[in-house]
């Protein structure tokens, strides 16, 4: 299976959202998470959730995947995923990201296999903004595993953050990896939309018409 697996992030503190696992909030009735693997099931075969509470997915038919290395940001949480998986590319997404499309994902699946077939050999794909890339929403490989348990197993737990060791960006610059153009990007989402979290309860209203005031 090669691109058969997806993940979702469900690994952070909500600390800008009052202490909240985002994952969880509530809108119309559903979780954030579920209403991602909702949108995934019909596109991967496998879904997997990122979270060191297991316990709090458990309605969710998604298999629940916990840090190796906990406390030391998503590059754990994506390293957990990828050697879990059953496909050898993994597509990741975080909870807080209430938008996908399947036509991207599918635009990143044809973007590797079109470089592969010229000889290439990326480890991951996302899309470029700017001077930076978009780390979710991304297609990620199962050639990173040993690089990737290297840099975690290299910091404590906690330690770290911001100094480039366990950013995603920073440890992406390392490899070999596949950049969408951000105007073929906008394409699929001219608002950005696609790449947009929500951290704040104002993010919930302004992105989903929530009102602040219903924020758990």
């Amino acid at each position: 299976m090669r691109y058969g697996s997806a993940v979702i992030l469900s690994g952070g503190s909500g600390s800008r959202m009052g202490g909240v696992d985002k994952g969880l909030l509530p809108i119309a009735g559903k979780g954030l998470a579920e209403r991602l693997f909702d949108a995934l099931s019909p596109q991967f075969g496998e879904v997997l959730v990122s979270t060191n509470r297991p316990e709090a997915y458990g309605r969710l038919e998604a298999s629940c995947v916990r840090d190796r290395y906990p406390g030391r940001g998503p590059l754990a949480g994506i390293h957990a995923a990828l050697e879990a998986a059953a496909s050898e590319w993994v597509f990741v997404i975080a909870c807080d990201m209430p938008a996908f499309s399947s036509g991207y994902a599918a635009r990143m699946r044809a973007a590797i296999d079109a470089a592969e077939s010229r000889g290439e050999a990326p480890l991951a794909c996302v899309t470029r903004a700017g001077p930076h890339v978009e780390p979710f929403h991304a297609f990620y490989s199962k050639g990173l595993l040993a690089t990737l348990g290297q840099v975690l197993a290299a910091y404590p737990d906690g330690a770290g953050r911001g100094a480039g060791g366990l950013s995603i960006a920073g440890f992406l610059s390392i490899h070999e990896i596949l950049r969408v153009p951000e105007a073929e990007a906008l394409a699929y989402t001219p608002d950005w939309g696609l790449f947009s979290n929500l951290n704040t309860p104002e993010d919930l209203e302004r992105r989903l018409g929530v009102p602040v005031s219903e924020t758990p």
